[in-house]
């Protein structure tokens, strides 16, 4: 999901209940990015610190989601980001921003670093009301103890990735992960003081497409939000996309409308104009879907944020992105979604 430069409870509403109301201010913050861009983009300085972060904390993940281009990635040395390393970049986003979105989770699962609630309750600590922080999990490695984490870490948004009602559709979809453990870890959310914003995701696939109704049925009675997306092919790193997508006239009303708002109105990823990722190694890269690592725009342990965000070449790729010149960016000349 692309996330909008939106201010306060708007935007947490926005990402966790898609519904039609939501999806009308979704995109008209969308358009209002563009639109800026389109007027002020000659002149320095109309966007000169990030609205939006992920930042991932640890590089790996205990799933082999068939969405997922890490399931056919082997031997990949396990990298956790150092204290030294967090402070220095949270501590810079405090200072910068005037509100930001920071998620804390990058091409893995973040309950994978055994710190990750206590690292956000430090931030939320520092920032007070500047920063919104949320997690996507997909919930294998919640407890009693995790639960207990998540109720003191004053985290704003958590959400747990299902993309099935059905066992069977889940273990095909979600491979490696028990499905009727994971409905018990989302009870437990449900049973627990953790008073924020709890939902479900589902990522829209031709093997879920037809659970799609019942699966926002069953939630809704369960009293959680969910939140709704559609699949991209990674940058062009998931091989076996062409597979797995769901064809458009399958696709819910939301997202026939979101595709023909990008082809009639949007035209080109905002992704440039208002997202920063971080890996666990200090590198940035351009896009949160490039899992090769195609476009490293500069490492945060040997410069600020704010210099690779300003830097000459993210203003040329803006440049690039904003003429769909999509071929001159190695890290969206294959993007589904430039495709649409």
């Amino acid at each position: 999901m692309q996330y909008l430069d939106l201010k306060g409870k708007e935007y947490t509403k926005i990402i966790i209940d898609i519904n039609m109301k939501d999806a009308i201010g979704y995109f008209l913050g969308y358009i209002k990015r563009i639109f800026e861009y389109k007027a002020y983009r000659l002149k320095k300085g109309k966007y000169p610190f990030p609205t939006m972060f992920q930042i991932q904390t640890i590089n790996t993940c205990n799933g082999s989601c068939l969405m997922c281009p890490n399931s056919k990635k082997n031997n990949q040395k396990v990298i956790k980001m150092s204290d030294e390393l967090f402070n220095k970049i949270t501590d810079e986003i405090i200072k910068k921003a005037k509100y930001s979105y920071v998620f804390l989770f990058l091409q893995n699962e973040p309950l994978m670093d055994d710190e990750i609630f206590g690292k956000i309750r430090k931030i939320k600590e520092k920032a007070k009301k500047k920063v919104f922080i949320g997690l996507i999990s997909n919930g294998s490695l919640i407890n009693d103890k995790k639960i207990k984490e998540l109720e003191g870490s004053k985290i704003d948004t958590f959400s747990v990735s299902l993309d099935a009602i059905n066992e069977e559709t889940y273990k095909k979809i979600r491979q490696g992960l028990d499905y009727n453990q994971i409905l018990k870890n989302i009870d437990k959310v449900i049973d627990s003081d953790y008073n924020k914003y709890f939902s479900v995701g589902f990522v829209i696939q031709k093997d879920n497409i037809d659970e799609f109704t019942e699966f926002k049925k069953f939630w809704r009675e369960k009293g959680l939000s969910f939140n709704i997306q559609d699949l991209s092919n990674r940058t062009g790193d998931l091989d076996n996309y062409q597979e797995i997508i769901q064809k458009e006239k399958d696709a819910p009303l939301l997202e026939k409308l979101k595709i023909l708002i990008f082809k009639k109105i949007i035209r080109f990823c905002p992704t440039p104009f208002t997202n920063f990722n971080i890996l666990s190694n200090g590198d940035v890269i351009l896009c949160c879907d490039d899992y090769d690592k195609k476009e490293i725009m500069g490492n945060v342990k040997d410069s600020s944020i704010e210099e690779i965000w300003n830097s000459n070449r993210y203003n040329t790729i803006r440049e690039q992105i904003y003429k769909k010149e999509f071929h001159k960016v190695p890290t969206c000349k294959n993007c589904s979604f430039n495709k649409k």
